[in-house]
């Protein structure tokens, strides 16, 4: 059994294009969140298999958000406008989730692993659903200098 604190940047883009007679409109958005996560970890080890499941609580410390637009007319020229500002005010601060890690020995010093984790919390206050839930996939090796 252990505890951690962890930084981790969460987010996501879209890229949209809206084709209209007489010209076609691009919009990328972002929404970036930054938290602090502590997580819970119950460890469990099998011959070479390491598991582990986890339950999380994060502080999101800093938000932002920005949108690109660009539209395009049929002669080739085009109008764009870009800005980025922060989001706090239409983010939840605060988040709880669950988690899973499986960890493969390799050697004795290297470590395939693969973990998920999601947030039971929508960051976004709309109800647009455009931004659900923090999901998070992770795929690494990790080395062990001890």
């Amino acid at each position: 059994m252990g505890i951690g604190i962890n930084y981790v940047e969460k987010g996501f883009k879209n890229d949209y294009t809206f084709n209209y007679p007489s010209y076609a409109n691009n919009i990328r958005l972002f929404y970036s969140f930054n938290y602090i996560e502590v997580p819970l970890i119950l460890r469990f080890k099998f011959k070479k298999l390491d598991y582990s499941f986890m339950a999380f609580y994060a502080n999101l410390f800093y938000a932002s958000q920005g949108a690109a637009t660009k539209r395009i007319y049929p002669d080739g020229s085009t109008i764009e406008s870009r800005g980025t500002s922060p989001a706090t005010p239409h983010v939840f601060k605060h988040d709880l989730g669950l988690g899973l890690r499986l960890a493969y020995l390799l050697r004795k010093d290297l470590k395939a692993t693969a973990s998920m984790t999601r947030g039971f919390v929508r960051p976004y206050k709309y109800p647009s659903g455009e931004l659900n839930f923090n999901t998070v996939f992770m795929f690494g090796l990790s080395y062990n200098f001890l």
